[in-house]
């Protein structure tokens, strides 16, 4: 008996009690035509018979997922493999589809198909753009082919919730005060977070505005009898989070004050002032004179109540304190005005201030708004002839300056205090008092000298002061009181 695959022989066998058997390895995987030749004896006529042999092989399948713990609207690759520890000679690697889909999370629930992969060697991956955020179970379900048999396999991708990153910004829009919250996703995605976001001002964890989010924004008005509760404060907004995206915190607005003193709502035409928490900017550069309005790729341009834009003269500019020092431009209309910081790379940080006719600051020794001021006392003797000196004294003991006191036991000699300050030189009315003495006022306003920079005389200070140790000098702009400061007399 011989034996054949098509025409090709395989072996022969010999019949005995009607039966003949060959035994092979030989056989390549898929559909094979075996055909058994019967040469006959002198009994029996030759004969032929064929069976339908096919050849299938086992298959061994894996399927990953990379990354395996993705962050929502993260792209995720899944890849399969099929094939045999030990393919069979003559066995070409596994063809066809793998479809793969999504696991109901609800108990009968259909499967979601999340797309299919054609092999290429025995393997195959599809990307999914967006999964649910949580544990997922995913099936390949590979559909063979002539030599392959059908298989599938699981595979389980954690998906995160996506951290997100809250920006916060001060507008005027259409003449009232709106804060926006701004949220963005910090991987790439199509969906946007909703939710909602709230106002708050971190010195006192007071909420100053709430807003629900379109479209990754959120803005909330301010109404004009709380533009005190935003103006200067340290204002952040707090994203709470959704099913598919991390909650986060923005930076707080940009904090402004006066250069002299602290931080204000109010500022004046001419006012030296200092924005700090501006991220961004590039090295420490401090301006020199003539003053210019841009200084290391950064400009701040004042657009004030009448929407007028003008940008700011530049003191410096400090990347180290996240600083920028500038002139509030002369000419800038009283009321509400927008501060808008242009940062090197182009992109920009915004606040409001109002704009009044004075907002005094006075300059102390220690640039802290407090303590001794910054300036002169000076002796005018009765020949005619003056002594001058400084405010502040430097103790080297503790590294602070202390007031230097003042002598008035000299009864031919006047006492006159030069003090210097800012957002001084537009006001209508200025007082003194120390230690609640009423102080004459000889001059305030502009230093002369130095942009943005005023001065004050005051005196001949009374001689009842004589004594009076450590006291506390006052100084009132229109009404507003500025810092105290302190002078000392022996």
């Amino acid at each position: 008996m011989q034996f054949l695959d098509g025409t090709k022989l395989l072996g022969t066998g010999n019949v005995s009690g009607g039966q003949a058997t060959y035994t092979t390895s030989a056989l390549s995987g898929g559909s094979h035509n075996i055909v058994a030749q019967y040469s006959g004896d002198p009994t029996w006529p030759a004969g032929t018979a064929n069976y339908r042999q096919t050849v299938n092989a086992a298959v061994t399948m894996s399927v990953t997922a990379s990354p395996a713990s993705p962050v929502f609207g993260q792209a995720v690759t899944l890849t399969v493999n099929v094939g045999a520890a030990n393919v069979p000679a003559g066995f070409t690697a596994p063809t066809g589809q793998v479809d793969f889909s999504l696991q109901s999370p609800t108990l009968f629930g259909a499967s979601t198909p999340l797309g299919t992969a054609t092999l290429a060697s025995g393997a195959g991956a599809v990307n999914i753009g967006t999964l649910p955020v949580g544990t997922q179970t995913i099936t390949a379900q590979y559909s063979g082919d002539s030599t392959w048999t059908p298989a599938s396999r699981q595979v389980t991708v954690t998906v995160l919730g996506a951290p997100t990153v809250t920006a916060v910004s001060l507008t005027i829009a259409s003449g009232q005060l709106t804060l926006t919250g701004v949220v963005a996703a910090t991987t790439p995605g199509s969906v946007l977070p909703t939710g909602g976001v709230q106002f708050i001002d971190t010195s006192s964890n007071a909420i100053v505005g709430k807003a629900t989010l379109s479209s990754g924004k959120g803005s909330a008005t301010v109404a004009a009898s709380a533009a005190s509760t935003v103006i200067g404060r340290p204002i952040v907004a707090v994203y709470s989070g959704d099913d598919n995206f991390q909650s986060s915190t923005s930076s707080t607005l940009p904090l402004l004050t006066n250069a002299a003193a602290n931080s204000s709502s109010n500022f004046a035409s001419d006012e030296i002032a200092s924005i700090f928490g501006i991220a961004g900017l590039n090295g420490d550069t401090a301006g020199t004179l003539p003053l210019t309005t841009s200084l290391n790729g950064v400009t701040v341009n004042i657009v004030d109540s009448a929407g007028t834009g003008r940008l700011a003269l530049l003191y410096g500019v400090f990347a180290s304190a996240g600083q920028i020092n500038f002139i509030v431009p002369a000419g800038t209309a009283s009321g509400l005005a927008a501060v808008v910081v242009t940062l090197p790379g182009g992109g920009t940080i915004s606040t409001v201030i109002n704009i009044a006719g004075s907002a005094a600051g006075i300059f102390t020794a220690n640039m802290t708004g407090q303590g001794p001021y910054a300036g002169q006392v000076i002796y005018a003797h009765a020949d005619g002839s003056q002594t001058v000196a400084n405010a502040a004294t430097f103790n080297a003991g503790n590294n602070t300056f202390t007031a230097t006191p003042i002598n008035l036991g000299t009864a031919t000699d006047q006492v006159y205090l030069v003090l210097y300050g800012t957002g001084i030189r537009h006001a209508a009315s200025l007082t003194a008092t120390l230690n609640g003495v009423s102080v004459p006022v000889g001059y305030f306003g502009a230093q002369g000298s130095y942009p943005g920079l005023d001065q004050i005389n005051l005196g001949p200070l009374p001689a009842s002061l004589a004594g009076a140790g450590l006291v506390n000098l006052v100084i009132a702009v229109d009404g507003q009181v500025a810092n105290t400061v302190t002078v000392s007399f022996q």
